[in-house]
This record gives C-alpha cells, structure tokens and sequence, in this order.
C-alpha cells in the first residue's frame, strides 16, 4: 500500500460513484468532526481499498464496508 503515498491519482480498481459527507463545524476551535459514506464500484479483485485523508484523524474502529447486494458488512 506504500506504492500509493503520495499519489496524486488514487488506483484505478475502485472507482468512487457517490460521497454523502456530513460535517459539524467547532467554530470556536476551528476543527469539525463528521462522516462520509462512500459509495463505490470495485472493478478489480483486491485486498485493500486506497482513500485520500491528507491531515484528518479516522478512528480505527469507526471503518467499516456493506456489500449493497447482500448487505453483507466487513
């Protein structure tokens, strides 16, 4: 996955169709907190997906994938 630091581009095997991001703005601090769901098409097998999050803090267990077919969550 290191090949993918730094890249402009992200890698071609999934493709993003839809973002619905939420944000709540601490004007005061000037930080935010929110969320995003990501709706995509894998075109490729792989093992690992490759998203953009150049100085934000994503909590580990706050990750999680839903097969939109079977409903199926990783």
């Amino acid at each position: 996955m290191d090949r993918f630091k730094g890249q402009a581009r992200l890698p071609k095997f999934a493709i993003p169709k839809k973002y619905d991001l939420n944000l709540t703005p601490d004007l005061s601090s000037c930080t935010f907190t929110g969320s995003v769901q990501i709706s995509i098409d894998v075109v490729d097998d792989t093992e690992f997906l490759v998203l953009n999050a150049a100085d934000l803090s994503i909590h580990e267990n706050s990750v999680w994938f839903k097969n939109q077919r079977s409903g199926q969550v990783f």
